[in-house]
């Protein structure tokens, strides 16, 4: 591009986050209602938001949500876009869960966390293991970088076979997990916030493996 034509681009974003954005108490705040009037509106959010490294499928993911319900979340390596009524609220990871969240990239072959280690693997066959220690993914779905994090007050997922969500927390009770290891079990959670695999337990419905699925994705849990 032209640095002329780099220049004129720039003045247009700068102007379109002066109308669409402003700061509350140290966070990034956009206004549904403005991005939804931007035109070419993917093209400007995106732009708006690569300072936080959201990718372009997590910004697809984003726009189709903005009437979605609040709390509704989306991750990039650095940053978090949570629906709060009529904003979207860009923050940042904290500190405090550095050590918790950590993220899985599509090239990763594996992550470790706590003690523990999730390989990834990809498979063109659709063939599914009856194993609670790995998970098998429509790949398509997926949108990276994934999360690896622990459970947290609110949590709910579709567990592999039912049709309707569950608390992750009457997930636990029915699965008889003893208190102190809940918070000891990872989460695989997509880009989009959506839990995918509860570790060692169980896949969420929505990403299960069936009769379109072109490739799969298999993570697999072990000790270290």
């Amino acid at each position: 591009m032209p640095a002329e034509t780099e220049e004129v681009v720039a003045a247009f974003i700068a102007q379109k986050r002066l109308e669409v954005q402003k700061e509350i108490n140290g966070d990034i705040c956009l206004e549904i209602n403005k991005i939804k009037a931007l035109k070419p509106q993917k093209l400007i959010v995106f732009e708006l938001l690569k300072p936080y490294h959201f990718s372009s499928k997590v910004v697809d993911e984003l726009l189709n949500s903005l009437d979605k319900q609040t709390g509704t979340s989306f991750f990039s390596t650095t940053h978090s876009a949570t629906i709060n009524r009529d904003h979207v609220l860009i923050s940042a990871l904290r500190n405090k869960n550095e050590s918790t969240v950590k993220f899985l990239h599509s090239n990763d072959d594996c992550l470790k966390v706590n003690g523990l280690k999730i390989s990834l693997f990809y498979s063109e066959s659709t063939l599914v293991e009856n194993n609670a220690a790995k998970a098998f993914v429509d790949l398509e779905k997926l949108i990276f970088p994934l999360i690896v994090r622990f459970w947290q007050d609110g949590d709910k997922f579709m567990p592999l076979g039912m049709r309707n969500f569950k608390k992750l927390s009457d997930f636990f009770i029915d699965q008889k997990v003893p208190l102190p290891q809940k918070d000891k079990i990872p989460l695989l959670v997509n880009g989009n916030g959506e839990i995918i695999w509860v570790a060692g337990f169980r896949t969420d419905n929505r990403y299960k493996v069936n009769a379109t699925t072109k490739k799969v994705a298999i993570f697999e849990l072990s000790n270290l």
